[in-house]
């Protein structure tokens, strides 16, 4: 069952930068973040409904469809469910250890073309490589 729930607050206006700030400030994940990241990934917008059974909160992506907001910044499986669906055929590569992990994101179209991102855990650095690609 989906139903109104607790919204977050997303800036609107230079929202990838705002929201790539938030993830290169970020110590740790959350829920506002999974909210914000999901939300500017997708390009999508909050709804405002919670799915009870799922436990998350529900966003409209850009493409009209409904999207459950995962733990994309506390999980490494779900940030890259995430930036498998906002990059599909891109290559992912994560390395790091303890509390500096870096996530590498490459074109597959074989331009050459790569996206960095550097965070305190491996699905915070990733989401902060997809959110640069997805510009």
């Amino acid at each position: 069952m989906v139903h109104s729930g607790a919204r977050a607050s997303i800036p609107t206006e230079n929202r990838h930068g705002a929201v790539l700030a938030m993830l290169e400030a970020a110590t740790e994940g959350s829920q506002h973040l999974d909210d914000s990241v999901v939300i500017t990934a997708t390009d999508g917008e909050m709804m405002d409904w919670w799915d009870e059974a799922a436990q998350q909160h529900v966003i409209k992506a850009g493409d009209g469809s409904r999207v459950n907001v995962t733990p994309v910044t506390t999980s490494l499986d779900a940030a890259l469910a995430l930036a498998e669906r906002v990059l599909p055929g891109h290559w992912f590569s994560i390395s790091g250890g303890g509390s500096r992990w870096s996530a590498t994101i490459k074109d597959s179209e074989g331009g050459g073309v790569y996206w960095f991102g550097d965070g305190p855990s491996p699905a915070l650095a990733l989401c902060l490589a997809a959110l640069k690609a997805s510009l």
